[in-house]
């Protein structure tokens, strides 16, 4: 099925109605009944795309499907004691529901839930009230008591229509509110409006064994809340002893807490600390960890710079790269202008040159082998490039005057034959070293046999 953003509040009394919020009841257990199964009519608001909500009327889907879903996920999200006392809250009605507030401006929390399960007829929770809102429920000022609870559903998935009304499964639940406006068949509290057991005892017994009950409850609900599962006899009515021993329990899971507590700031403490060094050293100025506020866009900062900085690693790797060839290209050309490695082995050398870690080693070999072929080089500027020209091989020398010539011949728009004194004397010129001790040079005509 598709998961749409559909939520459902069922407080009667509300203006605009979001989300599913159920009455529930405290049982003797200490659990109570968020959301009973079956398709109940309910008021839904959906997002109508323009980026506000439209309210519809439509049936609210509670199965054992969409149960689960919400058990699993208040698991999932409710791990450790610091998730908890930030869980699925209890407020007086939905203050934060949209379009609720305005009813509900008391937006503090009056309790949470320690835990979820799914029983056969619905959806229940273990509350953990404060003392505000255990007077809220269980106050001497009965006009002031708020006799259930509204669980606020969400995450819902389409079902399709039902009855001519679409039908969604809520699969998640956001919170829980007090009210004395059911909207949903589900229990109130207790027969007496409290959460507390009837008495066994005579009238005089009444308060106390109530005040006990109601104690032994909230603790049942902090085991739950701390993953702690104390062996009692009767989980109804533990004994005195059988509590005594599960608050130790308690007592030695809370110094956990606070000792996990000093750990992990003690650890903070030290991981600002190798931040304040690591931004350093990519440039990033911190005088101390106390400045650090934020470690994880820190983080996100100093990767950025690392970034950058690798960038422009590569940058200059490419041009250190292109450098280190034209180098090995000078030497290359100098060791055969010079006579000290023939073109045969011209490849061997660049292989040896090329390997980074040992290129000065092997060039300072390259500088120190002794001439093998006698050559007279001489270098010339010839359309903006460097030329290595050896005029000891008279074919050679004759070839590349004979280029110059023609180059000059066809700049100046000349006849190589009418004009040659001309050319000849514009090449001697431009290139005297080439032209020193040559008697003539045959120019080559177009079509002229060699």
């Amino acid at each position: 099925m598709k998961t749409q953003f559909v939520m459902f509040a069922n407080d009667s009394t509300s203006a605009t109605l979001v989300g599913f919020c159920n009455e529930i009841s405290i049982g003797a257990d200490g659990w109570a009944m968020i959301a009973p199964f079956g398709d109940h009519p309910s008021p839904a608001l959906l997002p109508d795309g323009k980026g506000g909500m439209k309210k519809v009327p439509a049936i609210q889907r509670i199965d054992k499907t969409g149960a689960d879903a919400m058990v699993a996920t208040f698991h999932n999200e409710q791990r450790g004691f610091r998730k908890f006392i930030k869980g699925c809250n209890i407020y007086v009605g939905h203050p934060h529901v949209p379009g609720l507030g305005k009813f509900y401006p008391d937006k503090e929390a009056k309790g949470v839930f320690a835990d979820l399960e799914v029983r056969a007829d619905g959806l229940y929770g273990l509350p953990v009230f404060t003392n505000e809102g255990s007077e809220l429920v269980e106050g001497a000022d009965l006009a002031k008591r708020l006799k259930a609870f509204s669980g606020d559903l969400c995450d819902s998935e389409d079902c399709g229509m039902v009855n001519g009304k679409p039908c969604y499964r809520p699969m998640k639940i956001v919170s829980a509110g007090l009210t004395n406006n059911p909207h949903l068949p589900v229990h109130f509290f207790n027969a007496d409006d409290t959460l507390a057991e009837p008495a066994e005892a005579g009238p005089a017994n009444v308060k106390t064994n109530n005040t006990t009950n109601t104690m032994k409850k909230k603790l049942i609900a902090l085991f739950a809340a701390l993953s702690l599962k104390p062996t009692f006899a009767n989980a109804a009515e533990p004994t005195d002893t059988e509590m005594e021993s599960a608050i130790g329990e308690i007592e030695t899971k809370v110094a956990t807490f606070a000792n996990d507590k000093t750990a992990w700031e003690t650890a903070t403490t030290g991981i600002k600390k190798k931040l304040v060094g690591l931004a350093a050293s990519v440039g990033i100025t911190f005088a101390n960890e106390a400045e650090i506020t934020d470690p994880a866009a820190t983080i996100a900062q100093i990767e950025e710079k690392i970034k950058g900085n690798a960038t422009a690693l590569t940058d200059a790797n490419t041009r250190f790269a292109n450098e280190r060839a034209d180098r090995i290209k000078d030497e290359l050309a100098l060791g055969i202008s010079s006579g000290r490695i023939t073109a045969a082995e011209q490849a061997d050398w660049e292989r040896r040159l090329k390997t980074e870690a040992q290129f000065a080693n092997e060039r300072t070999a390259l500088r120190a082998l002794a001439a093998k072929v006698k050559t007279t080089s001489i270098t010339l500027q010839r359309g903006g490039k460097t030329e290595q020209v050896d005029i000891s091989d008279p074919k050679a020398r004759a070839t590349f005057a004979n280029e110059v010539m023609g180059a000059i011949a066809v700049e100046l728009k000349l006849n190589r034959t009418k004009d040659h004194t001309r050319i000849y004397a514009e090449a001697q010129r431009r290139h005297p070293a080439l032209f020193e001790g040559m008697q003539s040079v045959d120019i080559k005509m177009p079509g002229k046999k060699k």
